[in-house]
């Protein structure tokens, strides 16, 4: 099987969560427009679903491949991004993510991380941050029990071990509770975009009298660095910066 076999098996759609009436009604509708090949019809119909406040990476998803297959590349990995953003480590996702970005215009070398920075990245971005804040929440109240089994009991053993492990699940409660704080501003506000339609010229100033230095194309992951008035200055997988105006990208 071919991988773009494989990519058009992987155009499925996954289920919506339901949270109110009719939602379902109107989802299951979507689908059987993708099915029946009216992507623009199916786009839509998510499209008013995610207008209306409902979320899920199952929506985002089925989006994106609607996207995908109207050749809306920018849009399809915009979409996939946000899937992925709430439901991180989705083999689905990432397949058909890696699958669009390998037809992107701009190949930019990416710029190796500080591995801290890099190590904490990929550790929090294994779960959601609901996931990470019951982790976190299950170990402190182990080691509250453990400590208070250290005060209640009578035995020399029993309050030994148990002030130790109480000691010990305390401390590693640290670490899932950070990584829930740092997924959580992470969800709130990740900081990238997505060029998700047609060409936008990154220049080197906030200006459209600034030297254009690269003519960037749909699909293209940013960083988002500062604004200046309806300016952002952003940066490439390469590392370079430069500046591009309101309505050039849209945020993950």
């Amino acid at each position: 099987m071919t991988k773009a076999h494989l990519f058009l098996g992987l155009l499925l759609c996954m289920p919506l969560i339901v949270r109110g009436e009719g939602t379902a009604e109107r989802f299951q509708a979507a689908n059987k427009a993708y099915e029946n090949g009216d992507f623009a019809q199916a786009a839509k119909a998510y499209e008013a679903l995610l207008s209306d406040g409902f979320e899920s990476a199952g929506l985002h998803y089925n989006l994106g491949n609607a996207c995908f297959r109207q050749g809306e590349l920018g849009r399809a990995i915009l979409q996939y991004e946000k899937a992925l953003l709430l439901q991180p480590g989705d083999a689905s996702i990432l397949h058909n993510l890696e699958f669009a970005r390998q037809r992107t215009v701009d190949k930019f070398e990416e710029v190796p991380d500080f591995f801290l920075r890099a190590w904490w990245h990929r550790l929090r971005n294994l779960a959601a941050s609901g996931v990470w804040s019951f982790t976190g929440a299950f170990l402190w109240l182990a080691g509250f029990c453990a400590l208070a089994l250290w005060q209640l009991s009578r035995e020399r053993r029993t309050r030994k071990a148990s002030f130790f492990a109480g000691l010990a699940l305390l401390l590693l409660s640290i670490l899932p509770l950070s990584l829930a704080l740092s997924r959580t501003a992470w969800e709130q506000h990740s900081g990238q975009a997505i060029i998700s339609a047609g060409t936008a010229s990154l220049r080197s100033a906030p200006d459209e009298a600034g030297t254009e230095l690269y003519l960037l194309h749909e699909g293209t992951k940013l960083e988002l660095l500062e604004k200046l008035g309806d300016w952002h200055k952003v940066q490439l997988p390469n590392g370079e910066e430069g500046w591009l105006p309101d309505g050039a990208f849209e945020e993950i």
